[in-house]
């Protein structure tokens, strides 16, 4: 009975990391939203920058940041619930490690919730995505054009910016799409594992030799 099965310590142990993880992307996201205008006009004052370059730095940085903010709604709901999320996922992990009953409800909770909220916001993760594509993609030969102060650019040097460009978003895109599938994979292994009889008849004995004056 004292006795934690692997598994069960792997499950909360990636639980505790992913909610850890979500905790610092989603605040490092939301300080990003709202210091990014603050971020462009620093950037306008960079030095070592041609003006046409500067300029054409500015104008894309603000088609993505209007990207960004087009779906304010959104944007913010998908960053709240992310935060409530993570929150649930470290707190539920650390009592599950701890053979608390209340840690196994919590992870179970929100392994279903996490499940549907990675499905629902990776749709507008990838159109967003897309869309920054397209603005990356046409401004990268302008700015590559722009860097070039003398005028002596390799020829189709803007195209080669411009594909590297392309395909950097792709692979950008790829990995948050693989991640989105691999956290949901966790999520359906661990829901699947902390119903298994064993398991919950494990967290029913630590409940009650720890008796009801612990957390149930």
């Amino acid at each position: 009975m004292n006795q934690r099965p692997g598994g069960l310590t792997a499950v909360c142990v990636l639980a505790i990391v992913l909610g850890a993880l979500g905790l610092l992307t989603g605040l490092v996201g939301i300080v990003g939203m709202l210091a990014a205008p603050a971020m462009q006009n620093l950037f306008s004052g960079m030095p070592g920058m041609n003006d046409e370059f500067t300029k054409v730095q500015m104008e894309m940085n603000a088609e993505m940041m209007a990207v960004a903010q087009s779906r304010p709604v959104l944007t913010w709901s998908l960053y709240i619930v992310h935060l409530m999320v993570a929150s649930t996922l470290l707190v539920g992990g650390i009592l599950a490690v701890m053979l608390k009953p209340v840690g196994r409800r919590l992870l179970l909770g929100v392994f279903v919730g996490a499940i549907v909220f990675e499905l629902v916001r990776i749709v507008p993760t990838v159109i967003m995505a897309l869309e920054n594509m397209a603005i990356v993609e046409e401004y990268m030969p302008r700015l590559a054009e722009a860097s070039n102060q003398g005028g002596q650019a390799p020829p189709g040097m803007d195209q080669t910016m411009g594909a590297f460009a392309k395909v950097g978003a792709i692979v950008g895109l790829v990995a948050a799409v693989a991640m989105m599938l691999f956290k949901c994979a966790f999520y359906v292994v661990g829901t699947l594992y902390l119903s298994k009889p064993r398991i919950v008849a494990l967290y029913s004995q630590a409940h009650d030799v720890a008796g009801q004056g612990d957390w149930n």
